[in-house]
């Protein structure tokens, strides 16, 4: 069994630490997130899963004083963003968000993808994104996280109007945008000079792909997986009947983790696949029919 606290990558060793953010706190969460910290726990025992929260938060990092910010003047969302990139740079370990349910332990497939640049995300989640944000993995220290970190710091700290556009007013916009090409943040058009799209996290990584050919590079040497497979509940729901290639994807294992709406639980009874705090991890691969 690998020892608690690092993990063997390529190039260094990786902090033992699953980092998850439910602001109002783990007790208080619906049942979605409760599952998905659950599943974390269940499959990776020898991991030290930390669920953050308002209260606790500035144990760890201080985003604050790091981007210059209001908490209390900023959406859950937007502070998630700054809140998993302070603490890889400075703790290094896994981003998970709340809403990712576990599937197969880390150390069965983290190892192979975790390569020189120390950094993994899954690839192209849509295509004005180049990378997945509700899971990363990244040693501390490691370049990319640390170039993106203060590529956030720097924008934050010198943006005078602090207003995110909501994921509905940034989908609204992509509906009708007709390029296949990820977003560059800084696209007067879209956002305008008052107001972030929910994305910009993202859109400030194209960027920093864009203007730096030594981010480029590294970037480029990340291993490509794709974020599709871990979608496959997103885009279909798992509060109905699923399509045969769903429940097949699931129930093999086509992704090791999978992006998860919490607002599923509010829809009320009658599920296919049903999810929550009690009924998973259930016996096998999936969940309980």
């Amino acid at each position: 069994m690998l020892p608690r606290q690092h993990i063997s990558g390529q190039d260094g060793m990786m902090n033992r630490v699953i980092w998850m953010l439910w602001l109002q706190g783990e007790d208080n969460a619906p049942p979605v997130p409760k599952a998905c910290i659950k599943s974390w726990r269940h499959y990776n025992p020898s991991w030290d899963v930390r669920v953050l929260d308002r209260n606790n938060m500035g144990d760890f990092i201080d985003l604050p004083g790091t981007f210059g910010i209001d908490l209390d003047t900023l959406p859950p969302a937007a502070i998630s963003d700054m809140a998993r990139l302070a603490l890889l740079h400075r703790h290094g370990g896994v981003w998970a968000d709340a809403t990712c349910l576990c599937a197969r332990p880390l150390d069965t497939w983290l190892p192979t993808v975790l390569d020189t640049e120390k950094t993994f995300a899954l690839d192209r989640p849509a295509p004005d994104r180049l990378l997945a944000t509700y899971f990363i993995a990244a040693t501390k220290g490691a370049p990319l996280i640390a170039a993106w970190h203060e590529e956030v710091s720097r924008l934050w700290k010198t943006w005078p109007a602090r207003e995110v556009s909501t994921a509905d007013q940034t989908f609204k916009w992509l509906k009708y945008h007709s390029s296949a090409q990820p977003i560059v943040l800084g696209n007067e058009h879209f956002a305008g000079p008052n107001r972030l799209p929910y994305f910009w996290a993202h859109y400030l990584f194209a960027r920093l792909v864009q203007k730096s050919p030594e981010f480029a590079q590294r970037f480029a040497r990340v291993p490509k997986v794709s974020a599709k497979p871990s979608l496959i509940f997103s885009t279909q729901g798992f509060r109905r009947e699923l399509h045969p290639y769903t429940r097949a994807a699931f129930q093999w294992g086509l992704s090791p983790l999978y992006k998860l709406d919490w607002r599923e639980a509010e829809l009320g009874p009658g599920p296919t696949f049903a999810i929550n705090e009690k009924n998973w991890p259930a016996p096998g691969t999936g969940f309980s029919p």
